[in-house]
C-alpha cells in the first residue's frame, strides 16, 4: 500500500524511504492500521495483509496497553519527548521489547497518527544480562566478610561492601565519595598509611593498627589496581577486625605464663609450708606456758602473721596445683543460687542487693559445682569489695543465658569500674589494687584456671565511673576455648 493516492515523484520517494526505512513505520487512522512497513512487518511476524485494519492496540502485551495508550497520548500532546518502552506480541506468540514515539500527521486529508518503532529485544537483553551480572556481583561482594572497599588515587571512597559499612557503622549513601580517613577521624592519611605506600611502590602492602574511634585493633591491605596503559587507577582496600585474634593471642601467651608460674608457686608454697607448720606449732607450745603477758602478746603475733602467711601459701598451691575438675551435670543457676545464700547475710550488713535475670531455660552442662561456686564467690567478694568501697551500698546484677551452643554467666556491679592500665591484668596473678594485706591477687588467676581447666573463658568488661562486669561463657557440650578481657 501506498502512503498516498496520487502518485507524485515525491510520494514514490516517500515511499521508497519508508520502505527502506530499518525502523518500523505505520499509520493509524480511526483506531486502525492503515500503512505498515516491511521493518515493520519484520518486526511483528505478520504479513501486510494480516495487519492493514486491525487494531494496533492488539499488538501489544495486555499488560502494557494501558501506559502505551498514555505515553502515545502524551507524546502527541508533547507532554512526552523521549521514546518509551513495551513489550509486542510477535506472530510466533513471544514478546520482545520495542521502543516507539508518535506524532499526528494528515493522512489523505485526514488525521492520523506516524508511528515509529525499533526492537531494542537484544538490547534489553543485554541489559537485563548485565544487570543480573552486577546483581550477581553485588551479592558476591557483598557476601564476602572481610570489609573491602575501592578508593581512588585521592583516598576517596568509589564502592564499599556490606562488610566494610557494617565495620564502620554506616551506610553507603554516607561514605561514597568520602576520604577513607575521615572514617578514622583523621583529617590527613595517618602515618604507615598503606594506601600511600602502594600509591609509591605499586604495590601490595599492609599495616595493623589500633582505631580508637572504634575500638578495634584493623589489619588493613592495600592491591593497586592498573588501567590498560599500566597505571594505577584505584586501589582496593581489604579490612580485618582483629581484636578478638589479638585477644585470643594475648591470652594464649598469658595461659602459658600462667602455667609456669604455678608451677614456681606450688613449689615454693610447698617449701614454705613446713617451716610455717612448724613455727604456727611452737608458738602455740610457748602460748601454754606460763610466760610474761608481754612475751604472750608476741608470740599471738608471731602465730598471726604465720597463719597469715599459711593462709598466702595455701592460695599458692591452689592456684598452682593441675588438680582435673571432676563434672557432673550441673544447672548453673542453682549454684548461682547456692552461693547467694552463702553471701545473703553478709549482703544485708554492707547493703548490697541482688538482682537476678536467670535463664529459666537454661541447660545443664557438665562442670565440677565445687569449682564453679570457688569462681562465683570469688568475683562476687570483688564485686562487694569495690562497691562497698565506693559508695557503701551497692546493686550487683547476675545474669545467665543461653547462646547457640554455650551458656554465659555475668556479675555486673555498679561500683567505680577498673581503669584501663588495670583490665588487661585482672587475671594476672598477684596483681591487686588493694591494700597491703588485703589481698594476694589470685582470687581471679584461680577463676581463670578453672574456667580454663572447664574449656571456657573469663572476660572483664568495664567503663570508669559505670561499673564493671566479669562474665563467663561455658560449652554446653563440655568443649570450648580460652578467653580473656576486651
Amino acid at each position: 500500500m501506498r502512503l498516498a493516492a496520487q502518485g507524485t515523484e515525491t510520494e514514490d520517494l516517500l515511499e521508497t524511504l519508508a520502505s527502506k526505512s530499518p525502523a518500523g513505520l505505520y499509520i493509524v487512522q480511526d483506531g486502525r492500521l492503515c500503512y505498515v512497513n516491511s521493518t515493520f512487518q519484520t518486526t511483528t511476524g505478520y504479513g501486510e495483509d494480516e495487519l492493514l485494519d486491525r487494531d494496533s492496540l492488539e499488538l501489544v502485551v495486555p499488560e502494557d496497553r494501558k501506559r502505551v495508550r498514555e505515553n502515545a497520548m502524551k507524546m502527541l500532546k508533547k507532554e512526552l519527548t523521549l521514546p518509551y518502552r513495551f513489550r509486542m506480541t510477535h506472530k510466533d506468540g513471544s514478546s520482545r521489547w520495542i521502543t516507539e514515539s508518535v506524532v499526528s500527521i494528515q493522512y489523505r486529508g485526514r488525521q492520523a497518527t506516524l508511528g515509529h518503532i525499533t526492537d531494542i529485544n537484544k538490547r534489553k537483553q543485554l541489559e537485563e544480562e548485565t544487570k543480573q551480572t552486577t546483581e550477581e556481583w553485588r551479592a558476591t561482594f557483598d557476601s564476602i566478610t572481610d570489609a573491602i572497599s575501592i578508593h581512588d588515587k585521592d583516598f576517596r571512597i568509589l564502592r564499599a561492601n556490606k562488610a566494610f559499612t557494617e565495620l564502620f557503622l554506616t551506610s553507603p549513601s554516607e561514605i561514597i565519595g568520602k576520604h577513607c580517613y575521615e572514617l578514622h577521624e583523621e583529617g590527613k592519611p595517618r602515618p604507615g598509611c598503606p594506601q600511600e605506600h602502594t600509591l609509591v611502590t605499586e604495590k601490595p602492602t599492609a599495616i595493623e593498627f589500633y582505631d580508637s574511634h572504634l575500638g578495634r585493633f584493623l589489619l588493613e591491605s592495600t592491591s593497586p589496581v592498573f588501567n590498560e596503559k599500566g597505571e594505577v587507577v584505584a586501589i582496593v582496600h581489604v579490612t580485618r577486625d582483629v581484636t578478638e585474634q589479638k585477644q585470643q593471642n594475648e591470652w594464649l601467651m598469658r595461659a602459658d605464663r600462667l602455667a609456669s608460674l604455678g608451677e614456681l608457686a606450688a613449689g615454693t608454697a610447698h617449701e614454705l609450708n613446713n617451716p610455717l607448720g612448724t613455727i604456727i606449732g611452737l608458738s602455740q607450745l610457748l602460748m601454754e606456758k606460763n610466760l610474761p603477758d608481754y612475751a604472750r602478746k608476741d608470740l599471738a603475733f608471731v602465730q598471726s602473721e604465720a597463719k597469715r602467711a599459711a593462709h598466702v601459701t595455701s592460695n599458692l598451691l591452689t592456684f598452682g596445683r593441675k588438680n582435673v575438675p571432676v563434672k557432673h551435670l550441673n544447672q548453673l543457676n542453682n549454684i548461682v543460687e547456692d552461693v547467694l545464700k552463702l553471701r545473703s547475710y553478709c549482703h544485708k550488713q554492707i547493703g548490697v542487693e541482688v538482682e537476678r535475670h536467670l535463664d529459666s531455660q537454661l541447660p545443664e552442662i557438665m562442670v565440677d559445682s565445687f569449682q564453679m561456686q570457688q569462681v562465683f564467690i570469688n568475683i562476687i567478694m570483688n564485686a562487694e569489695s569495690s562497691m562497698v568501697e565506693a559508695h557503701n551500698k551497692g546493686t550487683l546484677t547476675i545474669a545467665t543465658q543461653k547462646h547457640r551452643d554455650t551458656v554465659s554467666i555475668s556479675f555486673a556491679d555498679d561500683g567505680p569500674g577498673i581503669p584501663p592500665e588495670n583490665l588487661k591484668r585482672i587475671f594476672d596473678p598477684f596483681f591487686t589494687t588493694k591494700e597491703p594485706g588485703k589481698g594476694t591477687g589470685l582470687g581471679l588467676s584461680i577463676c581463670h584456671g578453672i574456667v580454663a581447666q572447664h574449656s571456657g573463658q573469663i572476660y572483664a568488661k568495664s567503663e570508669p565511673g559505670k561499673g564493671s562486669t566479669i562474665s563467663i561463657e561455658l560449652p554446653i557440650n563440655g568443649r570450648g576455648h580460652i578467653g580473656g578481657t576486651s
